[in-house]
C-alpha cells in the first residue's frame, strides 16, 4: 500500500497523544490550539460553525479560551489545506466539503459530526486504511447522538473495502454490555472459539 493511501485520523478524546504520528494525520481543527504542540499535521477539518466554536463570550458558562481571530492565526499557521462546510477567505487554505459530489457517488446524506464527514472525504479520496486515534465519542452528546454517524461511516468505508483500526479508549463498535447478541458471550470470548481473535479493530468489548 502507497504511504499517500493510509492516514491518521486525529481526534480530541482520551490518549490521543500516544498517536504514533507515522503517517499523514489529518486532525480536528481545533487540535492546533492544544497547548501540546502536534508532531505532525497534514490535513485539517472542522465542519463547525467558526464564529459560534471560537468566539470568546464572557456571558457564557462555558467560557472558550481562544478567539475567533486566535483560531483562525492558527489554522493559517499550521498552512495545511482546512476543510470545512463554507469556504472563508481569511483562512488562506481553506478548502469546501465536496458534498454534492459524495452524495452523488455514495447516495448518502447523513454526517452527525465532523470525524463522519472526514471518513466520508478519506472514502472519497480513494484512501485505503485510517488508524483512528482521540476518536472516543464518550460526551453525551457524542455517544448518544454523533456516535452513530462515525459508526455509519465506518461501516460504508469497510463495505468499500477500508481498514479501519480503532486505537485508545474509544465507545465506538461496543456491544451493548460487553456481550455479543446471539451468543451470550464476550467479543473475545467468540472471536477465539470462532477463530478470527487478533483482530483486536474491530472487536470491541
Amino acid at each position: 500500500m502507497n504511504q499517500d493511501k493510509s492516514i491518521i485520523l486525529l481526534g480530541s478524546g482520551p490518549k490521543w497523544q500516544d498517536c504514533t504520528f507515522d503517517k499523514p494525520v489529518w486532525a480536528i481543527a481545533k487540535m492546533v490550539l492544544n497547548k501540546i504542540p502536534l508532531k505532525r499535521v497534514d490535513m485539517l477539518f472542522n465542519m463547525d460553525d467558526i464564529n459560534k466554536m471560537s468566539s470568546f463570550d464572557p456571558n457564557s458558562p462555558h467560557k472558550i479560551k481562544n478567539t475567533k481571530e486566535e483560531f483562525i492565526e492558527a489554522i493559517n499557521k499550521a498552512d495545511v489545506p482546512f476543510v470545512t462546510s463554507y469556504v472563508s477567505p481569511a483562512i488562506k487554505k481553506c478548502i469546501s466539503f465536496p458534498l454534492k459530489e459524495i452524495f452523488e457517488k455514495y447516495g448518502i446524506f447523513y454526517y452527525t459530526n465532523t470525524i463522519s464527514y472526514m471518513l466520508a472525504y478519506a472514502l472519497f479520496n480513494g484512501i485505503e486504511s485510517v488508524d483512528l486515534w482521540g476518536v472516543a465519542q464518550s460526551g453525551i452528546k457524542e455517544h448518544i447522538i454523533e456516535r452513530r454517524g462515525v459508526e455509519f461511516w465506518i461501516g460504508v468505508c469497510s463495505g468499500q473495502g477500508m481498514k479501519i483500526t480503532i486505537n485508545g479508549p474509544s465507545n465506538l463498535l461496543k456491544f451493548e454490555k460487553g456481550i455479543v447478541y446471539g451468543y451470550k458471550k464476550s467479543p473475545i470470548e467468540v472471536a477465539k472459539e470462532f477463530g478470527f481473535y487478533g483482530e483486536e479493530e474491530i472487536i470491541k468489548s
